[in-house]
Formats: structure tokens, C-alpha cells, sequence
């Protein structure tokens, strides 16, 4: 690399990080969350097939609990959301702010089929 290649590369990174801390929104980003949790919520899988990213699988919901695609799918009982969740890699143990996971979702609501995929995939009863 350059001297100068390097020091616009420095100059990028100062001007990105001010930026976000600034408050600066990735808004195709949190679209694109949104997306996610609302075909979690409705059992769209469709929606939610065109989603699933490594990186958005385990993504908090930001504006809520920091609960997972994961809760929400479990929580509504959405067992094919559930399936293809766990497919991509999602953290069956991921708990929210209140130290809830998936698990806790799923048996609160009655949704014995979703108990039994999560506890199949690791999800730990105590």
C-alpha cells in the first residue's frame, strides 16, 4: 500500500467511526432486521429464506428486549421459521435482557412442538 493509499485509509476509518458514534444508522440494515422479525412473527418463511445471513441470524431486536429472530419465531409458534433458524446457526442458548431464551418463548405460549425442536438442537432446560 501507498503512503498515500494509507493515510486516505486512515482518514476513511477516522471519518466512519465519528460518524457512528454520531448516531449514524445503517437503515438498509435495520430494513432489513425488520424484515426479519416480522416473517419470524407471521411464519413467512418465504420472507424469512430470503433473509437468513450469517451475520442477521442471531441479530437482537434492538428496539425491544435484544430477543432474537429465534424468540420471536419461537414465541409465536412458527415451528418452520424455527427449523430454518436453526439451519442457518441460530443460538439456541442466546438469551434476551430479561435472561429469557427461545425455550422459555415456546413453553410459555403452549407451543410443545417448537419445545421439542429446541430441546433436540441443545436447548438447555435449566
Amino acid at each position: 500500500m501507498t503512503p498515500k493509499r494509507a493515510r486516505q485509509q486512515r482518514q476513511f476509518t477516522r471519518v466512519l467511526t465519528a460518524t457512528k458514534r454520531n448516531g449514524y444508522r445503517d437503515r438498509h440494515h435495520e430494513e432489513e432486521c425488520l424484515k426479519l422479525f416480522e416473517s419470524c412473527k407471521k411464519g413467512d418463511l418465504s420472507v424469512l429464506s430470503q433473509l437468513l445471513k450469517p451475520g442477521i441470524v442471531n441479530q437482537p431486536d434492538l428496539n425491544n428486549r435484544h430477543s432474537s429472530p429465534l424468540h420471536y419465531a419461537a414465541g409465536f409458534g412458527k415451528i418452520d421459521c424455527v427449523r430454518a433458524l436453526l439451519a442457518a446457526g441460530a443460538n439456541v442458548s442466546q438469551a434476551d435482557d430479561n435472561g429469557l431464551v427461545p425455550l422459555h418463548n415456546a413453553s410459555s405460549f403452549g407451543h410443545v412442538d417448537v419445545v421439542k425442536i429446541l430441546l433436540e438442537n441443545g436447548a438447555d432446560t435449566n
